[in-house]
C-alpha cells in the first residue's frame, strides 16, 4: 500500500466533487473538510479493503480499477457484486450496525481509492445536510443491488444474467476467473462455459 499525493492526483477530488454534484451541490468549506480528511492510496491487486470480521470504519471512493465484494454469510462465501471506478465503496451494513462485516472487499486489479473516517464523515454529515443525503443514497443503492440481483435471478435465464454481465462489466470479464464470474450469477461453471462460448459465436 502506497500513500499518493494529494496535489498530483488532485484530478480524483474532482472526479468525487463532480460525482456527488450531480445529486446536490456541495460547499468549497465541505471539499476542503475531505480532502485536509482523506488519504489517496494505491494498492495492488489481490489487496483487501475490508475483511469478512472486520468493522467497517471507512468510507470510500474508487478512483481507479475494480473491487470484488464476497459475501460470507451462513458459513459459505459468494461473490455478492463487482464495482468500478468511479464509485463509492463501503459496507453500509457493518458502517452503520458497529456489527463485524458478513462481506469482503478485494480488488481485482490495482487501484488507486480515497479513504475518510465513519467518524469524520458522520460529523460532516451532522452539519451537512447534502452528505447525510449522500449517505442515505449510499444505503439506498446497496439495497437496490440486492433487489436488483434478486429479480435478475428470478426472471432472466442463465443466459440472459450472463448478457447483462457483460453489457455492465466489459472490463471485468477479461480480468476475472470463470468461476468467480459464475459464483455472482448463480450458474454452475461448466454451464457458463458453455454460454460463453455461444456468446463468442454469435
Amino acid at each position: 500500500m502506497y500513500r499518493l499525493s494529494k496535489d498530483q492526483y488532485n484530478h480524483y477530488y474532482q472526479m468525487l466533487f463532480s460525482l456527488i454534484g450531480n445529486s446536490f451541490p456541495i460547499s468549497q468549506r465541505t471539499k476542503r473538510i475531505i480532502i485536509d480528511s482523506s488519504l489517496l492510496l494505491e494498492v495492488p491487486k489481490g489487496h483487501h479493503m475490508l475483511e469478512h470480521g472486520e468493522i467497517e470504519k471507512n468510507v470510500r471512493f474508487l478512483c481507479k480499477g475494480h473491487i470484488r465484494c464476497v459475501d460470507h454469510g451462513n458459513n459459505k462465501s459468494y461473490i455478492y457484486d463487482y464495482r468500478s471506478a468511479p464509485n463509492i465503496v463501503c459496507e453500509v451494513v457493518s458502517l452503520y450496525s458497529n456489527e463485524p462485516s458478513q462481506m469482503s472487499l478485494v480488488t481485482i486489479s490495482d487501484c488507486h481509492y480515497m479513504t475518510i473516517s465513519k467518524q469524520v464523515f458522520q460529523s460532516l454529515a451532522k452539519t451537512n445536510s447534502n452528505l447525510a443525503e449522500l449517505s442515505t443514497k449510499t444505503t439506498a443503492i446497496f439495497l437496490g443491488i440486492s433487489h436488483n440481483k434478486h429479480r435478475l435471478f428470478r426472471t432472466l435465464s442463465a443466459e440472459e444474467r450472463y448478457e447483462i454481465f457483460l453489457k455492465k462489466h466489459p472490463e471485468i470479464v477479461k480480468i476475472e476467473s470463470l468461476t468467480n464470474i459464475s459464483s455472482y450469477l448463480g450458474i454452475n461453471p461448466a454451464t457458463l462455459s458453455r454460454i460463453r462460448s455461444r456468446v463468442r459465436t454469435c
